[in-house]
């Protein structure tokens, strides 16, 4: 492959972001020191998702089926119809534990999921316990 200097710099460039986004996302899909682990009634996967949540302001579909898939059993053939069908049980799971504790998970049409500042302090402070 013959580059020019230019092209050589922006493959560069965009390989280093990329680098960073993909360091980004392992950092969002394994959480070390979950504090959503053993509260609220949620399993270790509606853990990982309700914790993917709170750490953005707000958070893709796609985005959470990746963090279901890595903290679920491995299947084989397991197609995205599935996984996806996966993140959405796992989700109105962690919104009815929230409901109880009177936290909402919000759906951005089009964009993914969030919680409100305001239940997020609510969130922070039932933590904290």
């Amino acid at each position: 492959m013959n580059c020019m200097p230019s092209e050589t710099r922006i493959l560069r460039d965009r390989i280093e972001y990329l680098e960073e986004e993909l360091r980004q996302l392992r950092e969002d899909i394994s959480p070390i020191n979950n504090p959503f682990n053993g509260r609220f009634g949620l399993t270790r996967q509606q853990a990982a998702i309700a914790f993917a949540i709170y750490r953005h302001t707000s958070i893709s579909g796609p985005h959470l089926d990746r963090v279901t898939e890595l903290h679920s059993r491995a299947t084989a053939g397991t197609d995205y119809g599935m996984v996806a069908n996966r993140t959405k049980v796992a989700l109105c799971k962690v919104r009815k534990a929230f409901r109880k504790i009177k936290v909402e998970v919000v759906t951005i049409h089009g964009i993914g999921y969030r919680i409100s500042l305001e239940h997020k302090d609510r969130l922070r402070k039932l933590l904290a316990r």
